[in-house]
């Protein structure tokens, strides 16, 4: 049978075995944590690059006077996925219904967005701020309000990013893709300078993976 102070010993070194344990689980969870935190943001970075590396963009032409710009798209690894925008005019970024994107299948004339249905507008994927959108900076992933802050682009009001459907999911829906697909951007006035960001979506969130500034005047 154990003395007072052998039972007080072996209490203190059960206590102490059990505070080590608790510590050891939580720092192991903490760990494992932080490693998938790490991991989750290489992949989202490593994807953001490669998307940059194959998505192309171009301007084709802008007519001044109907302040239209048509903007040329395209997928270098023959994906026939869809392409998601947004576009600012130098003060702000543009509303979804100023940015529409070519249908061939309703073009009986040769003679583009001239019909019913031939440039539909691009759909809505983000509506929000821009600190709801993120962008890989530095090195490392950061809030696309602090990005602009330091970019000099229009940090106020919402950012719409906008889904442009890829032609070959219009036209060729199956194998390689090999065509460009021709976004038309509505500016609401004459501005010297319009932008257009390339977004990625990942869990739902967009990522900015690419500027296009054009000059316009």
């Amino acid at each position: 049978m154990l003395s007072r102070r052998g039972q007080v010993d072996l209490l203190t070194a059960t206590l102490l075995v059990g505070v080590a344990l608790v510590i050891g689980v939580t720092m192991v969870t903490y760990f494992t944590a932080v490693a998938s935190t790490y991991r989750e943001r290489i992949a989202v970075a490593n994807l953001l690059a490669y998307e940059a590396s194959n998505t192309l963009v171009n301007l084709v032409s802008y007519d001044g006077r109907s302040r239209t710009l048509w903007l040329a798209l395209r997928r270098l690894d023959g994906g026939s996925s869809s392409f998601f925008i947004a576009v600012d005019d130098s003060e702000g970024y543009l509303p979804c219904t100023q940015v529409s994107y070519y249908d061939p299948r309703y073009d009986s004339d040769g003679v583009l967005c001239n019909t019913a249905n031939e440039c539909p507008a691009g759909s809505p994927t983000y509506v929000g701020t821009l600190s709801g959108v993120y962008v890989l900076w530095e090195g490392a992933l950061a809030d696309f309000l602090s990005y602009a802050r330091v970019g000099g682009y229009p940090t106020e009001g919402l950012i719409y990013v906008c889904r442009v459907a890829n032609v070959c999911q219009l036209d060729t829906p199956t194998g390689t893709c090999e065509r460009v697909t021709l976004a038309r951007v509505t500016l609401p006035r004459a501005v010297p300078v319009a932008r257009v960001y390339l977004v990625a979506l990942v869990s739902g969130s967009p990522y900015v993976f690419g500027i296009y500034e054009v000059t316009l005047q």
